[in-house]
């Protein structure tokens, strides 16, 4: 998926199929529901959620969580002038290319070990937003 086609998803009501948390957690930014975004990286235990968490902590205006959040993902701050936009636009093109890089190099048996990996979290997630009282307009399949 290029940058292109992410921007033009969201238009949807719910993020595309085969996303993972970190890039779930940019669509929900991009589509301004600050809550849905952070619930999506705090499930991603790894640098890619530790990132978005921080980047959403930058952008509320928590510099202290934030800075916690950046060191778990190896990162550092991003200086002053660096802006949210410019930060968002990275996250979503290295994130595009490490799962790039990731899926080209897996066996056909381990494509579909990650494919099941990801419908496990896109079910926790929405469960998840389900107990946080956000219940989808049409459900994700139909």
């Amino acid at each position: 998926m290029t940058v292109e086609q992410f921007r033009e998803s969201l238009a949807a009501s719910a993020p595309p199929a085969g996303l993972d948390l970190a890039l779930t957690g940019l669509w929900w930014d991009a589509k301004g529901d600050w809550t849905r975004a952070h619930e999506s990286a705090q499930q991603d235990e790894g640098q890619a959620g530790s990132w978005v968490h921080a980047y959403l902590h930058r952008k509320e205006g928590d510099a202290g969580n934030a800075g916690y959040w950046y060191a778990r993902a190896g990162r550092k701050m991003p200086a002053a002038d660096i802006t949210l936009e410019a930060e968002w636009a990275e996250i979503n093109r290295e994130k595009r290319e490490y799962h790039h890089r990731t899926m080209q190099a897996l066996t056909p048996s381990e494509r579909i070990a990650q494919g099941q990996k990801l419908s496990q979290q896109a079910v926790s997630l929405l469960a998840s937003s389900i107990r946080g009282g956000h219940v989808p307009r049409r459900a994700f399949w139909s």
